[in-house]
């Protein structure tokens, strides 16, 4: 389009066609374009007038008809640039739109709703499926059937929170093709099932509340710094007991028993005993050994 038709009045100029750069795409529709032999380098904009499911993109070559400049019109697309997306637009019943992209690079199919936000997209060249709820949540209902989620590799929920409620039980495992179930935590009603080769806990703090609990292994080995144990009565039953201390200090308020089928004791220095009054009773022999006995 030559620049002086641009410049003509309305009611004089005639209908003129010339091809035109898209530079941007407005959110209504319209399309700033340049004249190629616009030696100003001008922009304009232009009403969007092409057919059904034509829609066109940033860097497109356009066909523009019109008399003036107030009165331009995109009639059709001419070319795109390299490696530009080819978009088709296709309107849906009862509101929202698809667009569907057949170049190479970037094929693609995209579901808008009616108010214009994205649904759910499909890339042919990566296989990936996405599905977008921007403006709400997302729920999947299934009240008369299962549930089945199956990926090859990985699945991940990446979220502020994540919740999960079953009215019935909870079971999460890790299963072997040929050795079965090797580690699963099972979740009842009345009841909480860890099963595991290896199970390792790493906390600051870490708090056990039980009416009673139980612990059977045939080993058991722990490092403690400091160990502090309150209890009305505690019972040790065991064949063979080893104890080995740098100092053992023990108070007793009231009775201090030990019964015992026989009784060694070996002090490497001194053996030091102090009773307000001292009883030894024996029922056969009592002997003292040493190099000098004070009485007195």
């Amino acid at each position: 389009m030559h620049p002086e038709l641009l410049e003509r009045d309305p009611m004089t100029a005639k209908a003129q066609f010339s091809p035109a750069q898209v530079l941007m795409v407005s959110d209504d529709g319209k399309l700033k374009i340049r004249f190629p032999d616009d030696p100003a380098e001008r922009e304009f904009w232009a009403t969007a007038a092409m057919g059904y499911g034509q829609v066109a993109q940033s860097g497109q070559q356009v066909l523009i008809a019109g008399q003036d400049s107030q009165s331009l019109y995109a009639i059709g697309i001419i070319s795109g640039p390299r490696n530009s997306a080819l978009v088709e637009k296709r309107y849906l019943p009862g509101g929202g739109y698809a667009e569907i992209s057949t170049a190479n690079a970037q094929s693609y199919v995209r579901i808008f709703s009616p108010e214009n936000n994205l649904i759910l997209e499909y890339n042919s060249r990566t296989h990936q499926t996405r599905i977008h709820a921007d403006a709400g949540g997302l729920e999947l209902v299934a009240p008369d059937g299962d549930m089945v989620f199956r990926a090859g590799k990985q699945i991940r929920m990446e979220a502020d929170s994540v919740a999960i409620h079953a009215g019935r039980a909870v079971d999460v495992g890790i299963i072997h093709a040929l050795k079965g179930v090797l580690s699963q935590l099972r979740l009842r009603s009345d009841s909480a099932k860890l099963k595991s080769p290896e199970v390792n806990v790493t906390a600051e703090n870490f708090n056990l509340a039980a009416d009673r609990a139980a612990v059977k292994t045939s080993s058991l080995t722990g490092e403690l710094e400091n160990i502090k144990v309150t209890s009305h009565r505690a019972e040790l039953i065991t064949e063979t007991l080893i104890s080995r201390c740098k100092n053992v200090y023990q108070g007793v308020e009231e009775l201090c028993q030990l019964c015992a089928g026989r009784l060694r004791t070996i002090v490497k220095s001194t053996w030091h005993s102090r009773s307000q009054n001292t009883y030894i009773n024996t029922q056969e022999d009592f002997k003292v050994k040493a190099d000098q006995i004070h009485l007195g």
